[in-house]
């Protein structure tokens, strides 16, 4: 992380941690950050870093997906992520789905969309 008014950089995690390029968002209060990265065992998840403590907290688990997109809701409470089903070869396989998080990780998430035909997975809160 860094401070743009000091230019001071930290790390913020004690672990590697595996970031998928263009999918790390600071949250709409600048306390969180929002990323999918996969873990030892190469499964992505979904996940969020507290800036201040380092503590990261994985929302869900990913599992035979790809092609991601996520986004903060405006009010930071909720999150919108876009996959696609994906087969053993890494192939497309299934249908493109579009689900919302609780950012605290709390129940179940909610499928907003549901796109049979291979879809997209663009995602941006109105």
């Amino acid at each position: 992380m860094a401070n743009p008014k000091t230019k001071e950089v930290r790390r913020l995690t004690s672990e590697p941690t595996g970031f998928l390029a263009g999918t790390c968002r600071l949250s709409p209060d600048g306390k969180r950050i929002l990323f999918i990265g996969s873990n030892k065992d190469e499964e992505y998840n979904l996940s969020v870093i507290d800036v201040f403590s380092g503590q990261t907290k994985v929302l869900a688990k990913l599992k035979d997906k790809s092609d991601f997109s996520a986004r903060w809701s405006p009010d930071g409470h909720r999150i919108a992520c876009g996959s696609v089903d994906q087969n053993e070869k890494m192939e497309r396989s299934g249908p493109c789905r579009i689900e919302i998080y609780d950012a605290e990780g709390l129940g179940r998430p909610q499928l907003l969309f549901e796109d049979r035909e291979g879809g997209f997975t663009a995602t941006a809160w109105r």
